[in-house]
C-alpha cells in the first residue's frame, strides 16, 4: 500500500533533516505569520495563532528533537494538520513536495533513538538515496494537557 506525505525540511547549518507527515493529516499549509508567543509555555510551544478565528497552538518541531534554533526565512511555513479534534500547527524551515512511499520502504525506528525521539517518530521512509523521518502527528499532541494549558 502507497501513502502520500508533505515533505519539508529543517535546516542547522550545514544539515538538513527530512520529515514527511501523512498528507491525510494534513489541513494545510501557510506562510509563518504573526506567532503570539505564551507565557509559561512548554519549550515546544512557540506560541499560537488566529487561523480564520480559531485559535491554534504552534509546536517548534526543533525542540522535540534538540536540533538548535533557526531564524525564520521567507521558506519558513506552519504546516497544519488535526488529529482526533485538535488543530495544531508545526514550524517547517522549508515544504519541498509531496512524496508517495509504498510501505515496504518504510523502516521501524531503530533503537539508537531513545524513547522520547522515537515516540515522535512513525517511521524513516527510505527512498532512493533519501532517509526521511516520519512523524507522528499523534505523538506530537498526544500530551493535550500541555497544549490545552498553552490556552489558560
Amino acid at each position: 500500500m502507497e501513502k502520500l506525505y508533505v515533505i519539508f525540511y529543517l535546516l542547522d547549518n550545514d544539515l538538513k533533516y527530512e520529515l514527511g507527515i501523512p498528507i491525510e493529516d494534513v489541513s494545510e499549509i501557510i506562510r509563518l505569520n504573526n506567532i503570539t508567543p505564551l507565557p509559561d509555555a512548554t519549550d515546544s510551544i512557540e506560541g499560537i495563532i488566529n487561523l480564520r478565528n480559531k485559535i491554534i497552538p504552534v509546536i517548534n518541531v526543533r525542540h522535540l528533537f534538540n536540533i538548535p534554533s533557526n531564524n525564520f526565512s521567507e521558506q519558513s511555513r506552519i504546516v497544519v494538520f488535526q488529529y482526533d479534534d485538535l488543530i495544531t500547527g508545526v514550524i517547517v524551515d522549508e515544504v519541498t513536495e509531496v512524496l508517495r512511499l509504498h510501505e515496504a520502504n518504510i523502516e521501524h525506528i531503530p533503537d539508537i533513538f531513545d524513547d522520547e525521539t522515537s515516540n515522535y517518530l512513525h517511521g524513516i521512509g527510505k527512498i532512493n538515496d533519501r532517509l526521511i523521518l516520519l512523524l507522528n502527528v499523534g505523538s506530537l499532541v498526544i500530551n493535550r494537557e500541555v497544549c490545552e494549558e498553552s490556552f489558560v
